[in-house]
C-alpha cells in the first residue's frame, strides 16, 4: 500500500462533507482507512483519483446516511460535492449503505466500485471527466450549456450507473463471507485461512478465482451436512458403546485382566475348574464394545478440485467434508497426500481447499508406507480419484496386518492390487458413508 499526505485545507475545500465530521479522530486517520481504495485503482485501473474524492466514496459507504447527511455540504459548490450530494439522497444508495456502514471491507470494495464506475462514465460524458469534478457547477453548466434539469439528470445517471455496478459486487462478496463463516462454525479451532487466500484485494484483482476457492467452501459445508446426517448408525453404535463401557456380547476370556468381566455362572464352578477355565482361557466374560477409530488419508493433488460424476460439489470439498465430520464426532486423525504424506489439523484442510492448483501427483505407495508404520487397531480411510501402480508385496502386506478402505472417484484404472483391499466407488458425496459401514 502507499501513503498519502494532504492538508486539511485541501479536503475542506474539496470534499463534499465538513471535517467535523471525522471527530475524534481527525481526518488523517480516515484519509490512511480509506487508502485502500486509491491503491486499487491505481493497480487494478491504472487511475489514482484526488485524496478528497477516495476519502469521499469511502465515507459514502462507512458513515451512517444520517450521520453523512448532518455533514454534508450545502449546496454543493462543485460538480463532485453535487454528485455525493445527489447519491446520499438516492434511495438505493440509501439501501447499500445500511448493508456497508461500519463494515470496513464492504465500504472498501463499495467506494472502490464507487469511484471505477464514475471513472468508467466520464469517458463517455464531457462534462464528468475526471478533471472536471472539482469545477463549480455553474461553469460546468455555462462551458456545456446545460440546464439544472439537464444536469440534474446527468448526475443522477452517473449515480445509477455506479450503484447497479456496487449492488452485484457487494452481494457477491456477503455470500462469499457467509460461506467462510459457516466453515468458521465447523472448526473448534476456529480460523487462521480467511487471510490472503479470501482478501478483498483477492476478491477484486482475481474475482473468478475468488469465486472458484469460495464455492470450494460451500462444497464443504454442504458435504459435512449431508455426511452428518448419514453417518451410519452401526459406526456411530460401536463408538458410543466404546465410551459408555456397554456389553456387546459374551466371548473368551483371553486376558487376565478382564477376570472382573467374568459372566456370574462362572463363579458356581468349583476353585480348581474355574482356575483350570482361566488358565485355559476357556471362561466366558462380557464383551465390550470396540471403538474403530478412523485416520482419514485425503488426496490433494489438482484433479481433486473438480466436481464429483453425480454431484455438484467438488471431490476434495466432499472429502474434506468426511474428514471434518469424523474429526468432529469422533476426533479422528486427517492426512493429506499428493507426492507427500502429511498428518493436519483441520484448519490445514481448509488452506488446501484455497490452495489447491490443477496440478501434482499422486503417490498411493507412501500412504500404504504410512498406514503400515501405523497401529492397526484404526480404520483407515484413503479417499482419492487418482490410483497408480504400487508394489503388490506392499499391498498385501498392509491388506494382512491394517483395515484399510479405498473410496475411489471415477474414473480410474483398477490395477492388481487393488483386489487385496475394500474398494468403495465414490461418484457422490454420499457415497463416502460407505466406508463406515462395520
Amino acid at each position: 500500500m502507499t501513503s498519502q499526505i494532504t492538508s486539511k485545507g485541501t479536503i475542506r475545500e474539496n470534499s463534499a462533507f465538513k471535517l467535523h465530521l471525522y471527530n475524534p479522530l481527525g481526518v488523517n486517520y480516515y484519509i490512511q482507512l480509506s487508502l485502500p481504495i486509491s491503491d486499487y485503482l491505481s493497480t487494478l485501473d491504472h487511475t489514482r483519483p484526488k485524496v478528497y474524492q477516495q476519502l469521499d466514496a469511502f465515507n459514502l459507504f462507512y458513515f451512517p446516511i444520517d450521520k453523512l447527511a448532518d455533514f454534508i455540504k450545502t449546496p454543493p459548490k462543485t460538480l463532485w460535492q453535487k454528485l455525493i450530494y445527489n447519491a446520499i439522497n438516492n434511495h438505493e444508495i440509501q439501501q447499500l449503505n445500511k448493508l456497508t456502514a461500519g463494515n470496513y471491507d464492504l465500504s472498501i470494495i463499495a467506494g472502490y466500485q464507487f469511484l471505477k464506475s464514475i471513472f468508467k462514465y466520464s469517458r463517455w460524458v464531457t462534462s464528468f471527466k475526471w478533471e472536471n469534478m472539482s469545477k463549480d457547477v455553474n461553469e460546468v453548466k455555462q462551458r456545456n450549456q446545460y440546464s439544472d434539469e439537464e444536469l440534474e439528470k446527468m448526475v443522477n445517471e452517473v449515480i445509477r450507473f455506479a450503484r447497479d455496478n456496487i449492488a452485484g459486487i457487494i452481494k457477491e462478496y456477503q455470500e462469499g463471507k457467509q460461506a467462510i463463516e459457516s466453515i468458521q462454525n465447523l472448526i473448534p479451532a476456529g480460523g487462521g485461512y480467511t487471510h490472503e487466500a479470501l482478501s478483498v484485494l483477492t476478491f477484486l484483482e482475481r474475482p473468478h478465482e475468488w469465486r472458484r476457492r469460495v464455492k470450494l467452501l460451500k462444497d464443504l459445508v454442504n458435504a459435512f451436512r449431508k455426511l452428518s446426517q448419514l453417518m451410519p448408525t452401526s459406526f456411530v453404535r460401536t463408538q458410543t458403546e466404546f465410551t459408555a463401557g456397554s456389553v456387546m456380547g459374551v466371548t473368551a476370556l483371553k486376558h487376565l485382566r478382564e477376570i472382573a468381566e467374568l459372566l456370574p455362572y462362572e463363579y458356581a464352578f468349583p476353585k480348581e475348574l474355574l482356575a483350570l477355565r482361566l488358565i485355559t482361557q476357556s471362561a466366558l466374560v462380557r464383551q465390550k464394545g470396540a471403538m474403530i477409530e478412523p485416520i482419514v488419508f485425503i488426496d490433494k493433488s489438482g484433479s481433486m478440485a473438480e466436481s464429483m460424476p453425480n454431484s455438484p460439489e467438488a471431490k476434495i470439498s466432499a472429502s474434506a467434508g468426511l474428514g471434518l465430520v469424523l474429526y468432529r464426532k469422533f476426533n479422528a486423525k486427517i492426512f493429506l497426500f499428493d507426492t507427500e504424506v502429511t498428518e493436519v489439523k483441520p484448519k490445514d484442510v481448509i488452506d488446501t481447499l484455497l490452495k489447491i492448483r490443477a496440478d501434482g501427483g499422486t503417490r498411493i505407495d507412501l500412504v500404504l508406507e504410512t498406514i503400515k508404520s501405523m497401529p492397526r487397531n484404526k480404520l483407515f480411510i484413503v479417499i482419492t480419484d487418482g490410483i497408480d501402480e504400487v508394489d503388490e508385496n506392499l499391498a498385501k502386506q498392509v491388506a494382512n496386518t491394517h483395515k484399510v478402505v479405498f473410496c475411489i472417484i471415477p474414473p480410474y484404472m483398477k490395477y492388481e492390487w487393488l483386489k487385496h483391499f475394500k474398494v468403495i466407488e465414490v461418484k457422490k458425496v454420499e457415497d463416502l458413508v460407505k466406508a463406515l459401514k462395520v
